[in-house]
């Protein structure tokens, strides 16, 4: 029945399927008419792309033949050596995404793809898409520039001619968002840490561990929650306790 390989069969050279010649092949069978009908087939076979040598068995019986719905239903093809299981880590979720209710779409959008980046193992990727959400942020809120402080956080920092320093770059809008009450200091603080983190990994390639990213991850989300989920909520839960 089976002079050659109906299908492509695991190479363990290749560690593909490939096409196979058949070099020996071997058939056993139920021994009687009136018994269960049945069929073994053993291959030699050797593959067509390296050359290797691989070993395969074919099963068929009568019920497989009757009740098959398909081709490649009716009979049942093993491998030696053996296809290895599936390497699942790869696609392994490390980071679940956090389902946001009022945050607008341009800024989901730069966080989903965070989350996708860190969890495809892209993290140089991911800590430059953090930079570029807290950016995205400040965009969002109409914040352009904002007055430097000085090492301590306690006031503004000083120019040569002692004037406050003005900056109109990320850097300087992290402050405007702490000018405009959005966040504290503390916040400031980490949002200035990860916004240095982003620029190391695109221009000086470096990236923080995967912990570290994972932490700064949920900072994001928490400034998220904070800014848009709740803003709407919380002051009608005050309204209702007054």
């Amino acid at each position: 029945m089976f002079e050659s390989l109906p299908e492509k069969v695991y190479c363990s050279k290749c560690n593909i399927h490939t096409n196979h010649k058949v070099i020996h092949k071997e058939n056993i069978e139920s021994e009687t008419p009136n018994d269960f009908y049945w069929d073994e087939y053993y291959f030699i076979a050797q593959c067509a792309g390296c050359d290797e040598i691989n070993f395969v068995k074919i099963y068929t019986d009568e019920d497989m033949d009757r009740y098959s719905t398909s081709p490649t239903n009716y009979y049942r093809l093993t491998t030696y050596p053996p296809q290895p299981p599936l390497d699942t880590s790869r696609y392994e979720i490390l980071y679940d995404k956090r389902i946001f209710n009022n945050v607008p779409d341009t800024i989901e959008k730069v966080y989903n793809e965070v989350c996708d980046a860190f969890n495809g193992k892209l993290y140089y990727l991911s800590t430059m898409g953090l930079r570029m959400l807290i950016e995205s942020i400040c965009l969002d809120l109409e914040i352009t520039e904002g007055t430097i402080l000085n090492d301590d956080f306690t006031e503004p920092k000083l120019s040569k001619k002692g004037k406050a320093i003005i900056n109109k770059d990320l850097h300087g809008k992290i402050f405007g968002l702490y000018e405009k009450r959005y966040i504290t200091i503390p916040q400031l603080q980490v949002l200035i840490e990860i916004k240095n983190f982003g620029n190391a990994a695109a221009h000086e390639i470096k990236k923080p561990q995967k912990h570290l990213i994972k932490d700064m991850i949920k900072i994001i989300e928490d400034l998220l929650h904070m800014h848009y989920d709740l803003k709407d909520v919380l002051p009608k839960q005050v309204k209702q306790k007054k």
